[in-house]
């Protein structure tokens, strides 16, 4: 059998730890569809196009990449336009402004940012003679890294696990936000409840290896099937 357990609005969920937004917490804590919400409050047309707004926009679009992209030139073309929307969006997600504000100050100054898991980016801000913030990568790389290393510890965490109980299987791969598990279908139901225990201790796993104060939960989604083509949901 194949198992695959993909963790939910990774990025958004290490968004709102480093940013510590207030209102990303509570929306995250309460269980809102933010993406429906932002849809609304944002003024566009429809939830895929907000979750893929959101998505880019964390990850370091400026006005001018949503003006030029696929994705959202049937809306606009215009920078003018798009500029807008974003400041609705850092209207409703202070902390995530600040954050952004923040961490391009502090490249400014040091050239490179520590996450909280100790993973460190450098730049070299002298390129082609010329000093650039490469203000994109910025935003990008610590929202990146850091779900990988909460992927990765939660990885290491169900291989222990599963070698504690004698379970036969192979984590044969790790996508981003993506663990799958190959093994005998006579294992799938214990392996789906040690996925499920590994993800609900995920934050006490984070905070004993780390002493730092991770305080939301990581959700997860599981599927099974025969092969990767024939999976179904979980329950």
């Amino acid at each position: 059998m194949i198992i695959q357990a993909d963790v939910k609005g990774l990025e958004v969920v290490v968004a709102a730890f480093l940013s510590q937004d207030k209102v990303l917490y509570k929306e995250l804590n309460d269980g809102i569809d933010l993406h429906s919400d932002n849809q609304v409050k944002l003024g566009l047309p429809d939830r895929i196009t907000a979750k893929i707004f959101i998505f880019k926009l964390m990850f370091g679009a400026m006005e001018y990449s949503f003006a030029q992209d696929p994705d959202f030139t049937f809306i606009s073309t215009k920078p003018k336009y798009w500029r807008e929307v974003i400041d609705r969006y850092y209207n409703k997600y202070q902390g995530i402004k600040e954050w952004h504000e923040s961490i391009i100050q502090q490249v400014a100054k040091d050239s490179k940012l520590v996450t909280p898991f100790g993973r460190t980016f450098v730049w070299d801000l002298m390129q082609y003679g010329e000093y650039k913030i490469p203000t994109t990568q910025v935003k990008n790389y610590p929202v990146q890294g850091t779900g990988s290393d909460v992927v990765m510890i939660a990885r290491v965490a169900l291989f222990k696990r599963l070698l504690a109980k004698n379970i036969v299987c192979d984590l044969i791969c790790t996508v981003h936000d993506s663990i799958v598990i190959d093994c005998k279908k006579e294992y799938t139901a214990e392996i789906i409840k040690t996925v499920e225990e590994v993800f609900q201790d995920l934050p006490n796993i984070i905070n004993k290896l780390f002493d730092i104060n991770w305080d939301l939960e990581v959700r997860v989604e599981i599927k099974t099937g025969m092969d990767l083509f024939n999976l179904k949901e979980i329950e």
